[in-house]
């Protein structure tokens, strides 16, 4: 539980030096930083967002965990947070329940892969396989699709981040820490 009581803590403290430096952040799709998006194209994949007062936006990855994830949503409740929820889809097939109670206390569930393998190196059907499988078990558990996705390790290709976006409908969540 110290694990757990640590995090709340550096949390908190983060929250707080946050709420003193807020600054409002616009969406920038991390694929195009550099360059200027066309006016046509939907905004794929993300970093920062803009949003209306201070804010931080809590992920957690890899999970759920039988022994961890149960305490985290504790906490979470405890101190009034949600957080999205990055799950794998083996671990969701095992522990559904636990991704059914994340849903049911208000926090988002999205795709982090069947099997947390780096899709950059994988064939479309490959990822394809991973990303439905994983799908399937968060329909199952929670009776939606997800609509954000995470991908292992951060790593699709260019084409891949299209392709994805295309046939999955997903947004494609990074991170700036």
């Amino acid at each position: 539980m110290s694990g757990v009581r640590l995090l709340c803590l550096s949390y908190l403290g983060l929250l707080a030096a946050y709420h003193t430096h807020a600054e409002t952040t616009i969406a920038v799709p991390s694929a195009e930083k550099n360059r200027p998006a066309a006016a046509a194209e939907p905004r794929i994949t993300f970093n920062l967002v803009h949003v209306d007062g201070p804010y931080i936006a809590m992920t957690f990855d890899d999970g759920p965990s039988a022994r961890l994830t149960p305490k985290l949503l504790d906490l979470l409740a405890a101190h009034h947070i949600k957080a999205t929820f990055f799950v794998i889809g083996e671990n969701v097939a095992e522990h559904s329940e636990i991704v059914e109670r994340a849903a049911h206390e208000g926090h988002e569930i999205g795709n982090h892969s069947w099997s947390h393998p780096n899709f950059a190196k994988m064939s479309d059907e490959g990822v394809r396989r991973e990303l439905r499988r994983t799908e399937d078990a968060i329909k199952s558990a929670i009776g939606a699709r997800p609509t954000l996705l995470r991908p292992p390790y951060g790593s699709l290709t260019a084409r891949q981040k299209r392709w994805i976006h295309d046939e999955f409908g997903y947004q494609i969540i990074l991170w700036d820490v």
